[in-house]
């Protein structure tokens, strides 16, 4: 079947470079921008600004009462924008490992917030890592990694294994999620990739 542009409906207008999104049960859209914006676009098409950081959105999840968790980048902490658009911080990491770039959260099934920390971009040995944000708000760090910028995570269905894209070191990595700081296997190799040269944070944060 071939796919042409009258299959595709556009929704979501004049949105700030939303770097995720999530969608909730009933259909829901919600997305951030780089001035902390997080915007939710209902089934209808009916668009809103649901609250606002001050900070840069990057990676954003849902919990079961569909407030929203982003890694906001511009404040260096991760934060919970609730249904009336209140914002709270949620972490900035630990006292020994402060926030470089949170970058990308995902829940596991006890509301245990993972999310990674990219580090900084021009390290070839790469400096990030992965936290975890446990229900009562306590941060600890899940992986020390090193982690070469890391990006987006995914728990598997299975839920036992975290897996990361690295985005200078072009794949995807695992690791288990029953064992802080257990081993790093290699998931996928991706021969496509982020080219570097030229390019400047903030904007290059894609993988």
């Amino acid at each position: 079947m071939q796919i042409g542009p009258q299959d595709v409906t556009m929704i979501g207008q004049q949105l700030d470079h939303p770097e995720s999104l999530c969608i909730a049960a009933d259909g829901t859209i919600y997305c951030g921008g780089e001035m902390g914006q997080v915007y939710r676009i209902r089934p209808d098409g009916e668009q809103s600004l649901l609250g606002q950081t001050g900070g840069f959105l990057l990676g954003l999840a849902l919990d079961g009462e569909e407030r929203v968790h982003a890694c906001d980048m511009g404040r260096k902490a991760v934060v919970c924008v609730d249904a009336a658009g209140r914002v709270r911080e949620r972490s900035r990491g630990i006292p020994q490992r402060r926030l470089v770039v949170p970058n990308h959260p995902v829940f596991d099934p006890q509301g245990n917030l993972y999310f990674s920390d990219s580090g900084d971009y021009w390290n070839p040995q790469g400096t990030g890592c992965i936290f975890v944000v446990r229900p009562d708000d306590t941060t600890e760090l899940f992986h020390g990694g090193p982690f070469a910028f890391a990006n987006g995570l995914v728990i598997d269905p299975t839920g036992r294994w975290l897996y990361l894209a690295q985005t200078t070191a072009h794949n995807i990595v695992r690791v288990p999620v029953d064992r802080p700081n257990g081993e790093v296997t290699v998931a996928y190799s991706l021969p496509a990739h982020v080219f570097r040269m030229g390019w400047r944070l903030p904007r290059m944060v894609n993988c």
